[in-house]
This record gives structure tokens, sequence and C-alpha cells, in this order.
């Protein structure tokens, strides 16, 4: 049973992450290898065509619920800031920004630092080439308050947390940074 999932272990897998390894102590007995990671679940409904379309999204979390989007809010003019919907763009710039932010900490505190406030705008630009739109670029503007560090320290961290985030790993596009340090 060595390497075997746990689903072939038990009936019920109450930790579907983990494999089961086959102990030489005694059958009965099992060590676990717990293998990290984390799923996260959103889901999507989309109703129509694409340009009189519109779609849900729900995440897990319950936090978005039904939330609508369509092509209206991410192409036209306004792109959903008349409350009616939002737009992938500003939901993955949220997202990078998120994780920056947290990241950016984290690379801090490695140093000996403790940030009291660390402020991120994300903006994602969407652009249209030869008929399909990409998204080309996203632009961080850190600004941050963190106690007897310097500018080095700061740009160090901050350029690393930029590099090292878990988003900007997927996104694996030009991300680009304004990074100001609050005396």
């Amino acid at each position: 049973m060595v390497g075997t999932p746990l689903a072939n272990c038990f009936a019920r897998d109450p930790y579907p992450q983990s494999f089961c390894l086959a102990s030489s102590l005694s059958a009965d007995r099992l060590l676990f290898l717990t293998n990290q990671f984390m799923n996260r679940k959103a889901s999507v409904v989309w109703r129509g065509n694409l340009r009189d379309g519109t779609g849900t999204l729900s995440t897990e979390s319950g936090l978005l619920r039904d939330t609508e989007y369509s092509f209206r809010t991410r192409f036209e003019k306004g792109n959903g800031k008349d409350g009616n919907g939002t737009n992938l763009e500003e939901l993955i710039a949220a997202s990078l920004g998120g994780c920056f932010s947290m990241t950016l900490s984290d690379e801090l505190e490695r140093s000996g630092l403790h940030p009291e406030r660390i402020e991120t705008t994300a903006i994602a630009t969407l652009e249209e080439s030869k008929g399909s739109w990409t998204l080309t670029r996203i632009e961080l503007e850190v600004r941050a308050k963190i106690p007897n560090a310097t500018q080095n320290h700061f740009i160090d961290a901050a350029l690393a947390a930029k590099t090292n985030s878990p988003m900007a790993r997927l996104l694996n596009t030009n991300i680009s940074m304004i990074a100001h340090l609050d005396t």
C-alpha cells in the first residue's frame, strides 16, 4: 500500500491530499505523508451568446454569490462601474494585489521588519490586437509604512514579493511596480 491514495485505504477519505504508507510495525498502524496543497473553488454560469449573454460567479467562501459579469461589464464604457456586475480583469488585479501584499509582508518579516500597513493598487491592462483581447500587463503601486525600514530593505522585499507571490508566478505576465515607503 505504499504511496496508495487514502481513498484506497479507507472507505471515506477524510484527508484527500494525503497518502498512506503501510507501517512495518503492524498492519493496523499507518504513517501519513501529507502533500500540502489547497483547493479553492469557484463556479460560473454563462447564459447566451458573447455580446448579449450574462454570467454569474460564485465562490466557495460565499463572498461572491451569483455576482454578475457580462461582455458589457468587461468591454464597454463604464466597465461595470454602474454597479451592475464585475469584470474578470478586476478580479485578477485584486487577486494579484492581495497576494503580493501578503507576500511582501512575509518577505519583510523574514528580514526582521514588521509592517504596520501595506496598501497596494493593481491595474490590469487588457488590450485588443488583431481581433483578440489579451491581458498584457499588470501595474502594482504599493505604499507601505514599516518602522525601521530603509528604502533599500523595502525595495528588496518588494521586488522579491513581486517575483515570488503565487499569483504572479501563475499569471506569468509583465508586472511593473511603483513602490513608496512612508516614513
